[in-house]
């Protein structure tokens, strides 16, 4: 659904280079749509990964739709919640 002012932006980035790759859902809508579309498919995927076409221009609005922009932890690796990993070279004791 081409909506507001994204109509012609999406016109005017096609003209540049075609937008999207095959095999990727292209989703052109408001935040409500986003939400709903990003809801529906945590039913069946592990993650999503959005592509703005606009970084500047997007990104923002993305980040306001859903809710909360990124949270960062002291480092990446509590950012990602990622276990820390075993020593291999620690002496077991």
């Amino acid at each position: 659904m081409l909506i507001g002012t994204a109509e012609p932006r999406l016109a005017r980035l096609d003209a540049v280079v075609a937008w999207g790759t095959p095999g990727r859902l292209r989703l052109v809508g408001d935040a409500a749509e986003l939400r709903d579309l990003i809801e529906r498919l945590g039913t069946v995927v592990d993650g999503v990964r959005l592509f703005p076409a606009e970084l500047d221009v997007d990104l923002p609005r993305i980040a306001a739709a859903l809710g909360r922009g990124p949270v960062a932890g002291p480092t990446l690796r509590d950012t990602l919640g990622l276990a820390r990993p075993a020593n291999h070279y620690a002496v077991a004791g």
